[in-house]
């Protein structure tokens, strides 16, 4: 089996596995299924799929340190790209719906940390090594820009609704370059990190004494249109900015092909099932 066959494979049986454990009404919170969940479904999954194919697990799950003059650089990105996802993410909202409030609302607990370990943590770790771990390195055969692209589509289709595909496809894109570039898995998931945690930061916020106030802020934004597109722009063009310098930093070269592998067609009999079964989901997500 081709190795981009091969990933495609296993992101259909992870989302497959992940409608059954769904279904399942099991007496346990649905914060605590939520992490369990994670690990069940992402986390397992990519090491019986490394054992199973005798693959090296420091190569696969780009394993490497993190040069310290990455570090700032990385922090920057994860911070002045918010702009540019939030604005993306209510665009999407306005025309399909927000299924994400929901799903922070359910997965919130009255313990912050509690919450930042199953939102934001645990994504982080469970999401990233499959994602920019075994899908990133199968997709090794195609130039580091359409296993990007790949990454991305992949990584909105696992969120399995149309309003967070519109985002989490522009983070994974991102993410996959950024991975590419440091040579380290560690990148994405500090990005990762800090992207859920502001999320979480924000809802427990709102859910505590600033309430009236935030939600106040948060409807106001909504409500700013163009000033967003502006804000977006410019978050944009940082964010593109520091991964050129990142880039710099790191003397990549983005031209060259991923690695050596067999030729592999992207579009495959997996694929196409994964965009049945997302294109189904999310329109039934939008009916509940």
């Amino acid at each position: 089996m081709r190795p981009i066959y091969r990933v495609n494979f296993l992101v259909l049986l992870i989302i497959l596995l992940r409608i059954v454990i769904g279904m399942l009404r099991l007496p346990i919170p649905i914060n605590m299924m939520n992490i369990i969940s994670q690990y069940l479904t992402l986390f397992m999954p990519v090491i019986i799929f490394i054992l199973i194919t005798k693959k090296d697990f420091k190569k696969t799950l780009s394993l490497s340190k993190l040069k310290l003059s990455n570090i700032p650089i990385i922090i920057l990105i994860a911070v002045v790209m918010q702009p540019f996802l939030t604005t993306v993410s209510l665009i999407a909202s306005s025309i399909v719906g927000d299924q994400v409030s929901g799903i922070i609302e359910s997965a919130t607990t009255p313990s912050f940390f509690l919450t930042l370990f199953g939102l934001a943590i645990t994504p982080a770790i469970c999401e990233e090594f499959l994602l920019r771990g075994v899908i990133l390195d199968g997709y090794r055969g195609k130039t580091i820009k359409k296993a990007a692209i790949m990454n991305g589509i992949l990584f909105g289709i696992l969120h399995m609704n149309f309003h967070q595909f519109a985002y989490t496809f522009f983070l994974g894109v991102l993410l996959a370059y950024i991975v590419y570039i440091t040579g380290s898995i560690l990148s994405s998931i500090l990005i990762h990190f800090i992207n859920n945690g502001t999320a979480v930061l924000g809802a427990h916020f709102i859910n505590t004494g600033g309430s009236e106030v935030s939600k106040e802020v948060v409807a106001e934004g909504v409500r700013l249109g163009y000033a967003n597109i502006v804000v977006a722009a410019i978050s944009l063009f940082l964010t593109l900015s520091l991964v050129k310098l990142l880039i710099k930093i790191n003397k990549k070269d983005m031209s060259k092909v991923y690695s050596k592998y067999k030729k592999d067609y992207i579009f495959n009999l997996p694929l196409f099932l994964l965009i049945i079964v997302f294109i189904g989901l999310s329109i039934l997500s939008m009916t509940l």
